[in-house]
């Protein structure tokens, strides 16, 4: 949903051509990043362990996949 987001304000910044709007994109960008990486994710690696690394090696944090992650089944 972020990317989304994301994606979303970055054509609204070139479609119009403000740069206003791409210091917004850029702040968003930022904030969330640093909040998913300080905030949220040593929480989910407290709260599920090695199963959380082994999803966070596989699955990009901003990009999405191709093809979906299947956790263990997906090294078969």
């Amino acid at each position: 949903m972020i990317s989304g987001v994301a994606i979303m304000l970055l054509g609204e910044t070139l479609a119009t051509g403000s740069r206003l709007l791409a210091l917004w994109l850029a702040t968003f960008v930022a904030v969330n990043h640093v909040y998913f990486v300080l905030a949220e994710e040593p929480g989910l690696v407290a709260r599920f362990g090695d199963a959380y690394r082994a999803y966070r090696a596989a699955v990009p944090r901003w990009v999405p996949r191709a093809t979906p992650w299947r956790g263990e089944t997906q090294r078969s």
